[in-house]
């Protein structure tokens, strides 16, 4: 197949960082000035338009490459008004991830020890607007030449290094083609944001913010609840002396002044105005995820972060008419996420997947035995720590069994007893927590093993570049390049560990999937490991359920679970595709839960 390379300079009013390359490029000012290219193996051109490049990009056996794929797909369809179809594209940056790599270019050619990028400032020249005595304008090519000649360098380069980049890298698997495409596929449909709905909960949460503020200066003093030290010095006067004012870090202390502070401070409602400047003129919000935003594979989020919505706990409505506080009220914003009209919304997630996938991986057979019974495995978790029997949903070794399922499988001690559940740690204490610790551990001596088969595999592979870890299941490579690791999951694709080191201190990576110039130095032992391959085999399942779903419209992911539009109700065909053994993990039970509504719900 022949290769475009391309990238797209526009100009606009509009800022992309802030309102996303669908909202910036659906904007009457949103202009493109010149487009660089190259066509195979050929030099870069840099022109404004012509017959040839559309030509190009209209051809469907032209493969179209550029880094961050969306933005210059976005600029086709709504600047130039080009059809764009995703199966004609490829990401750069997506690929970078996937290997382990930074996603911005200029980071990434450092990286790769290719050419690197120009200076930005020839591309902000042009493509800011530049404010004048008669409003707003942007500079002129025509009146700068010398600054045009080398703004068409700089964007000639970002192809140099896009195409260089491109080359030095492996080729993807094709699952992760797969994974790339309909995350393009799904940002361009776009959720429905209610943004009615979103105003009126912002309003809500104003007048609480400003009760809150002037209750606590009328009470105690304090002019700014956002302040940590006009709090804490409040705090210290009425006798209180707090480390952290964090929620879950305040060890149970109470005081009237926390209250109000949790009440305006809370950055949850942020997202209502994040929102109002992303969202396209058809009400719907793009562009909202990243597609391999996390080291493990997962997809992250973006803009409104529609990945980290507050938990429903309690009765919510679109009235807002059940609303009894703050915390409360911030539930609601999961409403905002609806079914366009004359549609239905249905969410799909994969039932318990991290911990049926942990029972897979490590051959624990009472925990096997329980998913294919469909047993609660919160209740014989408390069974088998407790030696007792009959453990109901009442029970309050159920709700033990619960935290120390959620805290305890990846390696996890009394401290993330603390993270998952403080109320029950200030109830019982530090040694009782340590007794939990010691229980779970002897109900589960082969997820203990497993973390130390996982870190000696891990080491015996830097020692010997390859190892293979014979897992109950299937067996797991391991290997090693004299810098990078690969552990080759059974999917076909792999986790790439970059710059690995081994020291006194243990094992570490360098960790390029945050962004920024420069990436975190991330400690790794048995139990992060079973936690990463864990979590990427879950993210590998959804892959195999998106594929087994891939004529229905997919809309969004949240961590194992789906969302999809539908005129009907497809709910029974996701859970089926769901609950459908997967060849490549024999033996994994996997379940599906769900439901179909015009909003989201859950």
């Amino acid at each position: 197949m022949d290769i475009l390379y391309i990238d797209f300079e526009t100009r606009s009013l509009l800022d992309v960082q802030k309102v996303g390359a669908h909202r910036y490029c659906m904007d009457e000012s949103t202009e493109m000035l010149l487009c660089a290219y190259a066509y195979c193996g050929g030099v870069v051109v840099t022109d404004e338009m012509s017959g040839l490049l559309l030509r190009l990009l209209a051809d469907p056996a032209v493969l179209k490459i550029a880094h961050n794929a969306e933005f210059d797909m976005a600029v086709c369809k709504y600047v130039l008004g080009v059809d764009v179809d995703e199966s004609q594209w490829f990401d750069t940056a997506y690929q970078a991830a996937y290997f382990g790599y930074p996603r911005k270019l200029s980071h990434l050619t450092k990286v790769l020890g290719v050419r690197g990028k120009k200076s930005q400032e020839q591309l902000n020249f042009f493509s800011r607007s530049v404010k004048t005595l008669d409003g707003v304008t942007f500079n002129n090519p025509k009146e700068h030449p010398n600054e045009w000649e080398e703004f068409k360098e700089y964007a000639a380069a970002d192809v140099e290094s896009m195409r260089d980049c491109y080359v030095r890298m492996a080729p993807l698997p094709t699952d992760e083609l797969f994974v790339m495409r309909a995350t393009l596929r799904m940002n361009f449909e776009g959720v429905v944001w209610d943004t009615d709905l979103a105003e009126r909960i912002g309003q809500r949460a104003t007048a609480y913010e400003e009760n809150a503020s002037a209750e606590a200066l009328r009470l105690y003093g304090v002019a700014n609840l956002r302040s940590h030290v006009q709090v804490k010095n409040a705090l210290i006067k009425e006798g209180v002396q707090l480390e952290s004012l964090n929620k879950n870090e305040r060890g149970g202390v109470t005081h009237p002044l926390l209250d109000l502070r949790d009440q305006a401070s809370g950055s949850s409602f942020s997202k209502i105005k994040k929102a109002r400047q992303r969202i396209c003129s058809d009400g719907r919000l793009r562009g909202e995820f990243v597609g391999y935003g996390a080291h493990t594979g997962r997809w992250s989020s973006r803009g409104v972060q529609l990945q980290n919505l507050a938990r429903i706990t309690s009765e919510v409505n679109a009235n807002l008419d059940e609303v009894r506080d703050y915390d409360h009220l911030r539930q609601h914003l999961r409403l905002c996420v609806k079914a366009p009209s004359r549609f239905r919304l249905t969410c799909a997630d994969l039932s318990q997947i991290e911990a049926r996938i942990v029972a897979w991986l490590s051959g624990c057979k009472w925990r096997l035995d329980a998913f294919a019974e469909g047993v609660d495995i919160y209740a014989r978790s408390a069974e088998r720590m407790f030696h007792v029997q009959n453990v109901d949903k009442n029970s309050p070794y159920r709700h033990v069994g619960k935290c120390a399922e959620l805290g305890l499988g990846y390696g996890g001690g009394h401290n993330a007893l603390l993270r998952v559940a403080p109320d029950l740690y200030r109830e019982r204490g530090e040694v009782q927590m340590r007794e939990i610790v010691t229980k779970w551990r002897s109900a589960n001596p082969e997820i203990c093993r497993l973390w130390r088969m996982l870190e000696n595999a891990f080491v015996s592979a830097i020692q010997n570049v390859s190892v293979a870890l014979n897992l109950p299941p299937f067996p797991m490579p391991f290997r090693f390049d004299g810098r990078n690791m690969a552990i080759h999951l059974p999917s076909g694709r792999a986790l790439f560990y970059r710059n690995v080191a081994q020291s006194d201190n243990g094992l570490s990576y360098l960790d390029y999937s945050q962004g920024g110039e420069h990436p975190q130095r991330e400690k790794i032992w048995g139990g992060t490991l079973l936690e990463n391959v864990t979590q990427a085999v879950a993210r590998d399942v959804i892959v195999e359920v998106m594929k087994r779903t891939a004529d229905f419209t997919y809309v969004g992911t949240v961590h194992d679970e789906l969302w999809y539009y539908s005129d009907t109700d497809v709910l029974p065909d996701v859970l089926e595709a769901m609950s459908r053994p997967i060849k490549w993990a024999r033996g994994l039970l996997i379940k599906g839960n769900g439901f179909t509504a015009d909003r989201y719900y859950k």
